[in-house]
């Protein structure tokens, strides 16, 4: 049993990024899919208004949470939080258009239910969204001087 565990223990530390990962997209994906929700059930707004509603409060969650607990990018400096802040909302208008267009293509095309294309849709998006993350907005390039800038501050 405790080599299961070691293994177990060993398999963590080496893809602690992708399972930090995993767990961070699981929670913005709950705080997008329950907005949208309350939006669209509760509330009679269109979904594509309350996409973006959605959208935009678990992108303010995600920047935080990836920043600090899936690239651990504690760099606080205002040039490492500008610089990162706006490639990590660029990268999300990127994906909100395909997100936005998954969403048009399974309700208006293919009329599939909204919560489950919704669903299905955001498969996509966290894919989408972990590889700009990772070698674009959080990359640590020793060249550049925004991924170690102010990296010792709180």
């Amino acid at each position: 049993m405790s080599k299961l565990i070691r293994w177990g223990f060993s398999l963590l530390k080496k893809y602690r990024e992708l399972v930090m990962y995993g767990i961070v997209g699981v929670m913005t994906t709950v705080i997008n899919m329950a907005v949208f929700w309350v939006f669209t059930t509760p509330l009679p707004i269109h979904y594509t208004l309350a996409n973006i509603i959605a959208w935009v409060l678990a992108v303010v969650f995600a920047f935080f949470a990836n920043k600090l607990f899936v690239f651990e990018n504690h760099g606080w400096s205002g040039s490492v939080v500008l610089h990162e802040a706006i490639t990590f909302f660029l990268s999300r208008i990127a994906s909100l258009a395909v997100d936005m267009l998954g969403m048009a293509l399974m309700i208006s095309v293919l009329h599939c239910e909204e919560m489950l294309s919704k669903f299905l849709v955001n498969i996509l998006v966290i894919l989408v969204n972990y590889i700009l993350g990772k070698f674009w907005v959080f990359s640590k390039k020793a060249d550049e001087p925004h991924a170690t800038e102010g990296s010792d501050t709180p």
